[in-house]
């Protein structure tokens, strides 16, 4: 974003009525038309008029058509007809508008009839104005109505940026740009913070001079928290009873913010990392995007050589994908007669027929999680291996390879670019498993760390659940254990019940309210 305007500027914003012009030869009504407006006059007459000089006149109601004087004019400019008929004005008026009526003339004929509109381009020209945060810059996406499709038009967008204090401190525009005569049209800028920034304002005006607002004032609070997103396997998707009960939801319903389910289950640490982001998806053979909508089969791996094997792509924000720009959606056959899982294979289809596209091996495969990214980052990953490249399922990882996961889910968190995260440590096993790892996890990350384990295999979340402990439930506390009341079921003691990650769901909150990341 060009940047015209220097800091210290202060902004000075005026607000306009909309407003409009009868088009009859009678006097109109009194209205009020603030100064300084961008006024447009669009007609028609026979196109055998075509080339003869039309004039506009904005003449004082009190004064007569056929003797006034010089100071009862307003405005008056002539063009000459279009082929078609068509004619159009545009112009500034810097005198109140309550003041005068509409006059057209051609070739000495009043053919003030023939005006098809006569208003100010803010009445015509509306835009909408929406701003996506991201942790070092804003994406400011403005949507223009033209109505009419008035034509000559411009726009400029200011950002301007305020600390705590609403001190400015920066101020950035765009050039002044031609706005198409198009009935809908947008414009896409982006704009890096300053250091100490807390708001941001957004302004469109037809120019920097006039500065007739053609949107309401946008302001974004740069540090506001709306949404969460929850990274990990099917321990974040939320796999149980056959309820839709998750961490996430319940964490929703705790926060009052939107919370991402990126949750896939069965996957791996390195093909989450891959589908948040961390890890770039790269095409492992050519292939060519057919210009139909006929699926193709691919092979992909991570940036890192690792083995990348989505487990649904239905979930988690696999879909939709771009592949060399051409968006689509993925689709897999998994071999579920060995462990791990693999692929049967993978199939790309375009969503749009267009023109083929030749596609060679190292091109990015980018899933919309990788866009997926909260305000707020929880991370809960490991559980199915995948800790290094060269690991594809949890009884490959060794304690040489805690180093690895920890790096893993770095690269995570700096994907982000948010320094507002949550690591929780793996939950699954006895009183040794995944000691070396959550040992490594609260020296990297501190009290960012979650070591939910701890809690959930103790007395005290039995207690906080209101469940009177079984000798199972005992005897599984005694080999360092999540109670069997807190399973999903006897057979699958690495998922959660619905209360066992409503317990989870709430020790997130506890953390994030001890962090100062949300407020109750």
């Amino acid at each position: 974003m060009a940047r015209s305007l220097k800091c210290t500027i202060c902004i000075f914003m005026c607000i306009y009525m909309i407003f409009g012009i009868q088009a009859v030869t009678a006097e109109p009504e009194v209205i009020i038309w603030e100064p300084t407006a961008r006024v447009v006059i669009k007609g028609a007459v026979d196109s055998a008029k075509a080339g003869e000089p039309v004039t506009v006149i904005l003449l004082d109601k009190e004064a007569d058509p056929q003797n006034y004087q010089s100071d009862d004019v307003g405005f008056l400019d002539q063009i000459i007809v279009s082929e078609d008929g068509g004619y159009q004005f545009s112009f500034t008026l810097n005198k109140a508008i309550e003041r005068y009526k509409l006059v057209m003339y051609l070739a000495g004929e009043n053919i003030t009839k023939s005006v098809i509109s006569a208003t100010t381009n803010n009445k015509l020209i509306s835009a909408q104005v929406d701003i996506t945060r991201g942790v070092t810059a804003a994406d400011i996406l403005v949507n223009f109505t033209n109505d009419l499709q008035v034509e000559n038009s411009t726009y400029v967008v200011i950002a301007s940026y305020y600390d705590e204090s609403n001190k400015l401190l920066l101020v950035e525009s765009t050039p002044v740009k031609d706005l198409s005569n198009t009935f809908q049209s947008s414009d896409r800028i982006t704009t890096q913070y300053p250091d100490g920034a807390k708001y941001l304002k957004v302004f469109v005006w037809d120019s920097t001079e006039t500065m007739i607002p053609l949107a309401a004032p946008a302001k974004s609070d740069l540090d506001e928290v709306k949404t969460i997103a929850c990274w990990g396997d099917s321990l974040t998707y939320g796999r149980n009873q056959g309820t839709d009960c998750s961490y996430p939801k319940v964490l929703a319903e705790l926060t009052g913010l939107e919370v991402y389910n990126m949750g896939v289950g069965g996957e791996t640490a390195t093909t989450i990392a891959a589908r948040q982001g961390a890890l770039d998806i790269v095409i492992d053979k050519a292939f060519t995007i057919p210009a139909d909508k006929t699926p193709v089969e691919i092979t992909f791996k991570s940036s890192d050589g690792g083995v990348v094997t989505p487990r649904n792509a239905s979930a988690g924000g696999w879909n939709p994908c771009t592949i060399n720009g051409v968006e689509g959606t993925l689709s897999i056959s998994i071999n579920t007669e060995v462990w791990p899982r693999v692929l049967n294979w993978a199939k790309f289809t375009r969503t749009t027929p267009g023109t083929a596209v030749s596609v060679s091996a190292g091109t990015k495969l980018v899933p919309q999680a990788q866009s997926g990214n909260g305000d707020i980052n929880i991370f809960f990953t490991g559980t199915n291996g995948g800790w290094t490249p060269a690991n594809t399922n949890a009884n490959d990882n060794s304690p040489e390879d805690v180093a690895a996961l920890v790096a893993l889910i770095q690269k995570q968190i700096a994907h982000t670019k948010s320094d507002k995260y949550v690591v929780i440590g793996l939950t699954n096993g006895g009183t040794y498993a995944w000691d070396s790892l959550n040992a490594a996890l609260a020296q990297a990350f501190g009290n960012r760390f979650l070591d939910a384990k701890a809690y959930l295999a103790s007395m005290q979340a039995l207690n906080d659940a209101g469940i009177v402990p079984t000798e199972t439930d005992l005897q599984f506390l005694g080999e360092g254990k999540i109670p069997l009341s807190l399973n999903c079921s006897p057979e699958d003691t690495t998922h959660l019940s619905d209360v066992g990650y409503t317990l989870l769901a709430k020790q997130v909150y506890q953390k994030l309210l001890e962090l100062g990341f949300i407020s109750k």
